[in-house]
């Protein structure tokens, strides 16, 4: 016959009976009369613990909740058996305080997977923010084989949108059952966006089956756009996801009015993040975002940490022209490198910017990595550049001679004007002119020639100038120049 033992519950008072070889350190018992889960502790009295205190099944001591070992010496917790899970806990627990699996289960037999299953749709539906939190985590781990859930979201939609879009959105079009009460969370917009935004992830994932939730949608866009109230982060861009993923898949434009909206957000909003979210969506509009030019065009020029978002999108319509980035320039020399990296891309059509880059290239006033974009942006450019870096040869506040650095990349169009140079009557340019041919190497051949003939007998060259002839020389007959400088 078994033998009990009687401990009074520490909240209502009652005597609950329990087996006596149960009763040791750790153990935890719930009153039959209140349902209170208590622990046995020294002296076998029942403790009701504080959320992650830990109880010594070795001596019975409570100890705080970041507390590894006991003062007896013995371990506090222990790992949780679920795969998915894995984290330490009270050693005193028969559930994990993390995941709320019973420990005495396999998680991986079928009684375990079902055990899981039916704790995480319990514990989405507790009055604890934690327990939700912990078992949307879990359900989400699952992936689309958590649409067993589905029928009980609803109501956590309600109670906890953010953890219950979490799950819908992991799920995706099989959640499409929860798409009314998505909508009824997104009517209005509020201080704390992050609902918005996690309800209209949920709304996005789901698809077509969520057409119904576009205008609320484009309604909320608008709230977005109008409201006074600061807020932390931006939905723009959660809104616009939504809209465009459910309009994908249901093979449909983009609803027109949502381009205005993003066009008001860039003229109107007081916010950077909002500005580049509104950016990145026009590139995704398709033909409606022409009608944003004239307020792209003002985001590149007057916000500076919108700036480049705003210009991708320029290009996309055709309206990304080189005086801009002139203009963006002078305002800022902190751009410059980016400026000019998007010159060279233009390339002959950036022609026109040349005695601007020959200008920044020249001036000792600028940084090496302003002058080296320039550099960039004249090869870019190409044979167009030829002519204006020649006159440059001769500057000797060019550091390096970047002039001459320039022409080597630009190769074979600068050839034939690098030959006329070397009849130019500065010295300093004909002998640059010897250095940029040498360092094209074979291409450069066709200026063999004059070399020759500028480093011969009878040229009134000067003997420096003809030694770097000669070496030029040297340079394009092996094709390599390791010992060409200024």
């Amino acid at each position: 016959m078994l033998q009990m033992t009687e401990l009074k519950c520490p909240q209502c008072g009652n005597p609950n009976n329990v087996v006596a070889r149960d009763v040791a350190y750790g153990y935890e018992i719930q009153c039959r009369f209140c349902n209170t889960v208590s622990v046995i502790t020294v002296n076998h009295e029942l403790y009701i613990p504080e959320r992650f205190e830990r109880i010594c099944v070795k001596c019975g001591r409570v100890n705080d909740p970041n507390a590894m070992v006991c003062t007896c010496g013995a371990g506090l917790t222990r790992k949780c058996v679920n795969p998915d899970c894995r984290r330490l806990f009270a050693i005193h627990r028969q559930t994990c305080e993390h995941c709320n699996f019973p420990q005495n289960i396999d998680p991986m037999s079928a009684v375990g997977k079902q055990t899981m299953a039916e704790l995480a749709i319990r514990n989405l539906a507790s009055p604890d923010s934690y327990e939700r939190r912990i078992a949307a985590e879990n359900l989400e781990r699952m992936g689309s084989q958590a649409a067993f859930a589905v029928p009980f979201l609803n109501p956590v939609v309600e109670r906890d949108p953010i953890q219950a879009s979490r799950v819908i959105t992991v799920i995706g079009e099989s959640a499409a059952s929860t798409v009314p009460a998505l909508i009824q969370r997104i009517r209005y917009l509020e201080y704390d966006t992050s609902v918005a935004s996690a309800v209209c992830k949920a709304l996005g994932s789901i698809g077509a089956p969520a057409k119904a939730a576009l205008p609320v949608l484009v309604s909320l866009l608008h709230q977005a756009t109008e409201r006074e109230n600061n807020v932390y982060t931006s939905v723009v861009a959660d809104v616009f996801n939504a809209i465009e993923r459910i309009s994908e898949a249901t093979h449909e434009e983009i609803p027109p009015e949502v381009t205005p909206l993003l066009i008001g957000v860039l003229n109107d909003s007081p916010y950077d993040t909002e500005i580049r979210d509104a950016c990145d969506a026009l590139a995704r509009v398709g033909s409606q975002v022409s009608q944003a030019g004239d307020a792209l065009l003002n985001v590149f020029m007057d916000r500076p940490a919108a700036r480049w978002q705003a210009w991708d999108v320029l290009k996309l319509i055709e309206r990304a022209k080189p005086e801009y980035l002139v203009k963006m320039m002078i305002r800022s020399r902190d751009e410059i490198p980016r400026a000019c990296e998007e010159l060279a891309v233009m390339g002959e059509a950036a022609s026109d910017t040349i005695p601007v880059l020959i200008s920044i290239l020249s001036a000792t006033t600028q940084p090496d990595t302003a002058r080296a974009a320039a550099q960039m942006a004249l090869v870019g450019i190409g044979e167009q550049a030829v002519p204006a870096l020649i006159e440059l040869l001769s500057n000797p506040n060019v550091p390096g001679n970047y002039a001459v650095f320039t022409l080597v990349k630009i190769g074979a169009p600068s050839v034939p004007v690098l030959i006329e140079a070397l009849n130019d009557k500065d010295e300093y340019t004909r002998k640059a002119a010897c250095v940029a041919l040498g360092k094209l190497g074979s291409i450069a051949d066709q200026a063999l020639p004059v070399l020759k003939s500028l480093s011969g007998t009878f040229s009134f060259a000067s003997s420096s100038v003809k030694e770097v002839a000669r070496i030029a020389i040297k340079a394009i007959e092996t094709d390599n120049a390791p010992s060409l400088e200024m």
